[in-house]
Formats: C-alpha cells, sequence, structure tokens
C-alpha cells in the first residue's frame, strides 16, 4: 500500500503533460512485454485511481497527444 506521501507526489506528477508522459515511458520501461496501449490502460488506472476520471477520452486521443508531445520535446 502506498503512503500519502507517495500518492501526492504521484498526483503532482501525473497532474502534468509532461509528468504523465515520464510516467507512461517509465510503466514502458517496467513492463516490456505490453503493447503501449496495455500501458495507456494502466496509466488510465493510475490516474483515475488519483483523479477519478480518465485523463484521455480513448486511446486514439491519448496518441494524438503523446505524438504532439514528442516533436515538442
Amino acid at each position: 500500500m502506498e503512503s500519502v506521501e507517495d500518492v501526492i507526489k504521484k498526483a503532482k506528477k501525473l497532474y502534468t503533460r509532461k509528468g504523465y508522459f515520464e510516467r507512461f515511458f517509465e510503466l514502458c520501461i517496467n513492463n516490456p512485454g505490453q503493447t503501449y496501449k496495455a500501458v495507456y490502460h494502466m496509466l488510465e488506472s493510475e490516474y483515475i485511481m488519483i483523479f477519478g476520471q480518465n485523463r484521455y477520452d480513448n486511446y486514439e486521443s491519448f496518441k494524438s497527444s503523446k505524438s504532439q508531445f514528442l516533436k515538442s520535446n
């Protein structure tokens, strides 16, 4: 079980676009056998647990945002 401090740190990270995608790539590294879509669902589950709603409506909108994020960095 995560401590309150850990949940707060994760919430602060996931709240930002940069932090959200950093967490996505962390999950990709930690789950090498999973597809990007599966990792997206893992990340959205984490996001829902903290914020009570999805960050992205669907995988397609996530992919579009990820592409824009990667182009800008």
